[in-house]
């Protein structure tokens, strides 16, 4: 376990430092070791990239030669893997297996794999999209350039992607599930540009200082707000901007940066009404997350890890952390909720932060092992998917836990 260099300010949203409770340490063995381990697999490389869904875990391996599926109770749901190489540098090879992606629900996955001219620098990709059993749905090709990795919808009825087949350039498209074919697109309309699905039959979408919100299979505007009006006096023209959505469609978060080196977020509810806007940043708020019940919402500011309520806007704490860059917000695969945040770290660990019933740090702890903490349907338990290495193999086990209130 290693210590995270953390401090508090002094005060923050009308709370003392001398009022904030004390954090207490728990190590790995004390979390993990003493759990019962349900099941352990082993994993054919020593690197890797794991995704999470709500049933287990996609992973491909770092030579990009495999992709493995398995479910939350270890079972291998199937495999592919494709044994053509290319010498990048003397003596390393990677294989033709791109970016994956899977649903939320676990039952669909996408997988890019590189084409018959693999090596070359024109080289195209096809998209396969599987079903639960690895079966492939559809098969599609695309030219070197044309297009990115499309984002799947939470029960896979739709993908947003990036592509302009006609001029390469940046332009929201989405995808039939079911087909693969081009539902529709924005024309007219290239980066920057920000979308997220928003539910499964909807879209926010981010576009010249306006927000939309748009209907998933038509492309049809539901209502849209311009932004303008939110930005501070002297922000100048916007720089950077982000956005998230909580999990059931229900808020949309706008962060924006202007060029005075400003800042503003602005949240919406899923019928356009502005909810609350917040201001008060030192520099960029590079990213946002919200919880699954989408009650708090994590901002990552500059060197500070801020938590706010979602529902009325007030700072819940803010946290600035000394070892800068070394977690990433709550993301691929991580858990963020109301009792528990997730952060994966660069260096393959995890840092944990542990919430009291009214969402304050009630502790926090690192571990050198890669964590992956999924919380029963009943909310009776949670079981943890661990990762370890060990040699040449990932060692990863499941195992129920005592993690956050919960426990």
């Amino acid at each position: 376990m290693r210590q995270l260099g953390w401090t508090i300010p002094a005060m923050f949203c009308g709370l003392l430092l001398w009022s904030y409770p004390a954090f207490a340490q728990l190590s790995f063995k004390e979390a993990f070791e003493r759990a019962k381990t349900d099941w352990q697999v082993e994993l054919p490389h020593s690197k890797g990239y794991f995704y999470t869904c709500d049933d287990g875990f996609l992973f491909r391996t770092g030579d990009k030669t495999g992709i493995y599926r398995y479910n939350i109770e270890g079972k291998k749901l199937w495999e592919k893997t494709d044994p053509r190489r290319w010498e990048v540098s003397p003596g390393e090879f990677i294989g033709p297996l791109g970016a994956i992606g899977i649903s939320q629900d676990g039952k669909f996955s996408l997988i890019t794999r590189a084409d018959e001219d693999f090596g070359k620098p024109w080289c195209g990709r096809y998209y396969e999209y599987l079903d639960y059993k690895g079966d492939v749905i559809w098969r599609i090709h695309r030219d070197y350039g044309e297009g990115h990795t499309p984002y799947i919808s939470r029960t896979g009825r739709y993908l947003i992607n990036v592509e302009d087949p006609m001029a390469g350039r940046d332009v929201l498209t989405v995808w039939d599930g079911k087909t693969g074919e081009v539902l529709w697109r924005r024309k007219g309309e290239l980066s920057p540009w920000k979308a997220k699905f928003a539910g499964e039959d909807r879209i926010a979408y981010y576009h010249d200082v306006t927000l939309y919100l748009l209907d998933s299979a038509t492309g049809d505007v539901i209502w849209s707000r311009n932004l303008r009006s939110f930005l501070p006096e002297g922000f100048g023209g916007v720089d950077r901007r982000n956005l998230s959505v909580s999990r059931d469609g229900t808020k949309i978060a706008v962060a924006m940066y202007g060029t005075a080196r400003k800042a503003v977020l602005v949240l919406f509810d899923q019928s356009g009404n502005m909810l609350w806007t917040k201001e008060d940043f030192n520099s960029y708020p590079y990213e946002s997350a919200f919880s699954k019940s989408g009650r708090i919402l994590l901002i990552h500011e500059g060197s500070f890890w801020i938590l706010v309520d979602a529902l009325r806007g007030a700072e819940i704490w803010r946290v600035k952390e000394k070892i800068r860059h070394d977690f990433t917000l709550p993301g691929r695969g991580i858990s963020f909720e109301d009792d528990i945040i997730l952060f994966p770290s660069k260096f393959h660990g995890t840092g944990v932060l542990e919430l009291d019933k009214k969402f304050m740090i009630e502790r926090y702890y690192h571990f050198d092992q890669r964590i992956f903490v999924f919380t029963k349907k009943d909310f009776s338990g949670r079981k943890a998917i661990i990762i370890e290495r060990c040699q040449d193999r990932l060692k990863v086990s499941g195992r129920m836990v005592n993690l956050g209130r919960r426990r």
